[in-house]
């Protein structure tokens, strides 16, 4: 889709890209230099203030804490910048060296090693303020659904989809049975009855949304057998969130408003990967759609609260982009 994951404040964990359930924290230890410990110091590299301090130095701090094989999310911060160049090595693959001042992100997969380094490139001078790093997984999309910038990825109905290759029971952090919410924002104005995201294992483990099916309905399941929801609806755009809050509670809300609300029991989790623009069914993708989706999650339940902040940040991105569909 058009971003990565918005960001997991306890309302999500799931999209494109995702940040893998390590309980939501940063593997590196002492990423903010509070202390001169945990961290192995080549020659020119000290840690002093809370930072680590580089001295006109090609070498590199670093700890052993990388899995060959697995994508990383790096973020990292150089202050005091005065000359060379710095740059991450992780594992063997390494960032673009940096040369000032800034917050940087990058995404990087160890193919020889499991240090995670610091590395003066070109005799750096300069200070590292912090770093975190997060496993990262991509997800995939399947027999080219058409992609539009800024405005997401659309279906064409019969095979096209994108795994998040994110499973509820296996992955989920925040998402737990009976305390759970998932939603996406979709720009196009579609009437069908097909799915435009939805896993399920089992019949009473089924996340799914139909936005607006051929009678102007919607229908929605989370971790249950039963579409309990089935609130009017005439227009499928707009920024949906589904809200499981109690074992016989669900809430469904569309551009913050509530539209329906059901008391149908909860199953058990999905052993599925959950898909957009179609529904896994026990490993297969059905009912595709057309739908137009910018952006979806799952993660942790929302109050009234939780729903207006999530999709008012999220709308705003969209206006800013000029492509906000409310």
């Amino acid at each position: 889709m058009m971003i990565e994951w918005i960001g997991e404040h306890g309302d999500g964990e799931a999209l494109l890209n995702w940040k893998q359930p390590t309980g939501g924290s940063d593997i590196i230890v002492n990423g903010d230099f509070d202390t001169d410990s945990d961290w192995t110091k080549q020659a020119g590299c000290t840690i002093s203030g809370g930072k680590a301090v580089f001295s006109n130095t090609t070498n590199q701090i670093f700890q052993d804490v990388l899995t060959i094989g697995k994508m990383y999310k790096v973020t990292f911060t150089i202050s005091d910048y005065n000359a060379g160049s710095v740059r991450i090595n992780a594992g063997g693959s390494t960032s673009t060296a940096r040369t000032a001042n800034g917050i940087y992100i990058e995404y990087l997969t160890p193919s020889a090693g499991t240090n995670i380094a610091i590395d003066g490139f070109v005799a750096f001078t300069g200070k590292i303020d912090n770093i975190s790093v997060v496993e990262w997984t991509n997800a995939t999309a399947y027999n080219a659904p058409t992609h539009t910038a800024n405005e997401g990825f659309t279906g064409n109905g019969s095979i096209t989809y994108v795994n998040c290759n994110w499973n509820p029971s296996a992955n989920g952090v925040n998402y737990t049975l009976n305390d759970a919410g998932f939603g996406c924002y979709i720009r196009n104005n579609v009437t069908e009855t097909k799915a435009v995201m939805g896993c399920a294992s089992s019949a009473d483990t089924k996340i799914r949304l139909y936005p607006r099916n051929a009678t102007d309905q919607i229908n929605a399941n989370i971790n249950a057998a039963n579409p309990g929801i089935a609130g009017s609806m005439t227009d499928s755009r707009g920024l949906y969130v589904i809200v499981r809050d109690a074992s016989n509670s669900t809430i469904f809300y569309r551009n913050k408003a509530v539209v329906d609300t059901d008391t149908d029991l909860s199953g058990s989790l999905p052993t599925e990967s959950l898909i957009v623009l179609a529904y896994n069914d026990n490993g297969t993708p059905i009912i595709h759609s057309i739908f137009q989706v910018s952006m979806a999650f799952a993660g942790g339940g929302m109050l009234q609260a939780g729903v207006n902040n999530f999709s008012d940040d999220y709308n705003l991105a969209m206006t800013r982009l000029g492509k906000n569909v409310y």
